[in-house]
């Protein structure tokens, strides 16, 4: 299993884009060494996003944490699906950012930076094995 994310980086904060549709979802402890930026990939924000049916979006901070989708991530949302080629759920983003999603999301656009990290099935596997560690230790 490889798993590609992408990062951008708007107004000094910078998100890491997962895709989840896939199956595999990272916990607690995955996403806060995805987001260290020693050992991991980097991140200030890690936006966990599914494509298959109703696009769903979550937010953590950068210790793993669940927290608040904000109109920024929405925004990078918007963008993470127009760079694969894919239609955003109108509703959603209208919800969120108004009637001027789209006009936002094109004047946001070239202000944001990114890069995509392939990340290796060594590191997957690492990223799992700490998740099940985690659940043990809660146990």
């Amino acid at each position: 299993m490889m798993m590609i994310v992408k990062n951008f980086t708007f107004q000094g904060v910078e998100y890491m884009v997962c895709n989840t549709t896939d199956g595999y979802v990272p916990g607690m402890a995955a996403r806060e060494l995805l987001a260290d930026r020693r050992h991991g990939v980097g991140a200030d924000r890690i936006l966990l996003v599914k494509l298959a049916g109703e696009q769903e979006l979550q937010a953590f901070t950068a210790d793993g944490q669940y927290t608040a989708v904000t109109a920024e991530d929405w925004l990078i949302f918007g963008l993470y699906l127009r760079q694969a080629g894919l239609s955003a759920n109108a509703a959603g983003f209208a919800r969120v950012l108004g009637d001027q999603a789209l006009l936002q999301l094109q004047a946001v656009e070239s202000k944001v930076s990114f890069f995509e990290a392939h990340v290796t099935n060594a590191f997957c596997q690492k990223l799992i094995a700490l998740d099940k560690d985690a659940e043990m230790l809660a146990c």
